[in-house]
Order: C-alpha cells, then structure tokens, then sequence
C-alpha cells in the first residue's frame, strides 16, 4: 500500500477528530471513558506542528502526533481509521518516528497506551519498544514505553 506522511493543516482538523473518535471508540467501554485521543486539543497540537497526516492510495486514513520533549521524541497518539486498521500502517508510522528521530538526533523514541488495549501492547512491544513503567494519569492507567532509536531489532 501507497503510504506518506505530511503535516497536518487547520483544515484537517474535522477529519482529524473524526479518525480519532473512529480509531477509538471500540475501547470506550473497555476502558470506562473515553480514550484520551478522542478528547485531545487537536487544534493547539496542529497549530504546534506536532501533527503528521498519514495518506494511504492517495485517501486521509490516519494521523500521528509526535514531538520533541526532555531530549526524547514522544508519541503522543496514532490513530487509523478503521477501514486501514490491520494493513501495516500502525508500523508504518512507527517507522517514520524512527526516521524523524534520527532526523532530529534523539536517540530514543517514548510513548504510552492504556494498560486495555492489548493490541497496542502487543505491537509496540513487536516493533522494539520495552516497557518502563506503569501508573495512572488523569483517570487512565498508561503504561510507558521507550525505544532506542539506534537499536534496530526487530523481535
């Protein structure tokens, strides 16, 4: 599959809150509330350049938003819609995290999920990500992961 990135523009912004409450919204009752993504300041967050559009056959299908903080790239969300779920865009954006952080020399990548979404569990750990903490933040329980940018391995 076709796939790029580009950053996100103010006129994205509907499309970017409707992928995410999409991507989303399976986990609502897993979890008890809505997902943190889904109640994102996806404004400030485009506005801050933080955003990167995934394009899949030429159609918006996702977004990601990654920026730099305490020497690290933290990936904040990544969010597909449905209909481009299971077809390796997920590791697809996790690649371009490796590249922009090479790109802006920082050695590692972090990011969290919440503790219910196995699925998530399971892919970070399968592109290289170790778990190095657990706890509960604004009513959600996260749990951490970092990637060293350098480390290649894949599992």
């Amino acid at each position: 599959m076709h796939s790029s990135i580009r950053d996100a523009m103010p006129e994205d912004l509907e499309f970017l809150r409707s992928c995410a409450h999409a991507a989303y919204e399976k986990y609502v009752e897993r979890i008890g509330q809505k997902p943190a993504p889904m109640i994102a300041d996806l404004s400030s967050a485009v506005a801050d350049g933080h955003v990167q559009l995934l394009i899949a056959e030429d159609t918006r299908a996702g977004f990601m938003v990654v920026y730099r903080e305490n020497g690290h790239l933290f990936l904040e969300n990544i969010a597909i819609l449905p209909a481009f779920q299971n077809l390796g865009l997920g590791k697809f954006l996790l690649e371009e995290c490796d590249r922009l952080a090479r790109d802006l020399n920082l050695s590692t990548i972090e990011l969290y999920t919440n503790e219910a979404m196995h699925e998530n569990l399971a892919l970070y750990d399968h592109m290289g990500f170790t778990e190095v903490e657990k706890k509960t933040e604004n009513g959600f329980k996260r749990v951490y992961f970092r990637k060293s940018v350098s480390d290649q391995h894949q599992r």
